[in-house]
């Protein structure tokens, strides 16, 4: 069992290329980049060396694999994250 547990949300940001570009029009976006509190706090952790993991879900989809695959080469125990279709 980890020594550090967090327990919450793993989510992805898509974000704009370009500064002051409108929210509401079509225009370049990068990403999708792995996010969310918990699980960032999950991955700074294990990345320091410190045994860590996160209590959560992920989708069983294109953004629940990047978050899996992040979550799992940083060396968070995956444990307690539940896959949802």
């Amino acid at each position: 069992m980890p020594v550090i547990v967090t327990i919450g949300e793993a989510l992805v940001e898509i974000v704009r290329t370009e500064r002051d570009q409108p929210l509401d029009r079509p225009g370049d976006l990068s990403g999708p980049y792995p996010s969310g509190a918990p699980a960032i706090f999950a991955s700074a952790a294990a990345r320091l060396g410190s045994s860590a993991g996160l209590v959560g879900t992920v989708g069983a989809d294109p953004f629940g694999d990047c978050l899996w695959g992040r979550l799992l080469a940083d060396g968070v125990d995956a444990a307690a994250i539940r896959r949802t279709s």
